[in-house]
């Protein structure tokens, strides 16, 4: 069992720890993990572990997920403060577009992963943003953020 220390969970390099989601909700759900590199600005996959595993773990009703991680700090490092994000949508959901090597590293980008992504709200939100000229210039209604998705964000202080 790992304590929390204030605003986050203290763990010793090295320990290993189980990180469980749990499907609360009265239909399937949608679940990708990524771990915000502290130090390095990088965001890698923890769950599915790789994107040729697919996108997302879809969960049942009443479903629980458990995976392992291990505590570690980069070279040279006595402490560090690592952030998990456990993302959940009811439907089906890209969130590897959000992954990327450590900023000292070059950003290669797929076109073959970028052209089978998921359709969805935050897909489409996020191809506006990287469209070199937004035709948009109006206002239109849309659904509240939220509410077809859902985020906790776990800190871990390793040390």
């Amino acid at each position: 069992m790992i304590e929390r220390s204030g605003d986050a969970y203290a763990l010793r390099a090295g320990a290993y720890t189980f990180v469980h989601v749990e499907n609360g909700s009265e239909s399937r759900v949608y679940v990708t993990v990524v771990d915000l590199g502290e130090g390095d600005w990088s965001i890698v996959p923890m769950m599915p572990l790789d994107p040729s595993m697919g996108s997302y773990i879809a969960m049942e009703t009443g479903a629980h997920l458990w995976f392992a991680i291990e505590a570690m700090l980069r070279s040279g490092s006595t402490s560090g403060v690592d952030v998990i994000k456990v993302f959940a949508t009811n439907s089906d959901t890209d969130f590897w577009w959000l992954l990327h090597p450590p900023i000292d590293q070059p950003i290669t980008r797929s076109l073959k992963r970028r052209v089978g992504a998921a359709q969805d709200t935050l897909f489409r939100l996020r191809e506006a943003l990287d469209a070199d000229e937004n035709k948009e210039r109006a206002f239109r209604v849309v659904p509240q953020p939220g509410f077809d998705w859902n985020v906790l964000q776990i800190h871990a202080r390793i040390g």
